[in-house]
């Protein structure tokens, strides 16, 4: 199966969206280490494998998709130091339903001027 091919199969098993992330570490001046330390100590902390994150560290790369298989209040993230492999652990999610979920809570709409 092509990139696209796997691209186009994850779009279409999503009830609402999905957006992928590239670096986005580098806009705040961090390299992937800082980046992933910070991040553990968010409300919903990734799920990432030492070999992948290892790999992020070497490479000072982190690629995300936010993708939300059922509703379009319960996401989940999938990770990689490339593309091709943060499709592949999204994916992975329909075969195993292992992820964990994340929900957008009213604390945060709140916070965005939602009600």
């Amino acid at each position: 199966m092509t990139n696209t091919d796997k691209l186009s199969s994850l779009i279409a098993k999503c009830k609402a969206g999905m957006y992928i992330e590239v670096n986005d570490h580098r806009t705040l001046y961090l390299s992937a280490q800082q980046w992933l330390d910070e991040i553990m100590h968010s409300d919903c902390p990734p799920e990432i494998d030492d070999p992948t994150r290892i790999r992020m560290i070497q490479t000072d790369t982190i690629v995300s998709i936010t993708f939300y298989p059922k509703t379009p209040v319960s996401f989940y993230k999938a990770w990689g130091s490339n593309i091709d492999e943060a499709v592949d652990n999204a994916l992975g999610y329909f075969s195993t339903n292992s992820a964990k979920e994340c929900s957008i809570h009213s604390r945060h709409l709140g916070r965005l001027g939602w009600r």
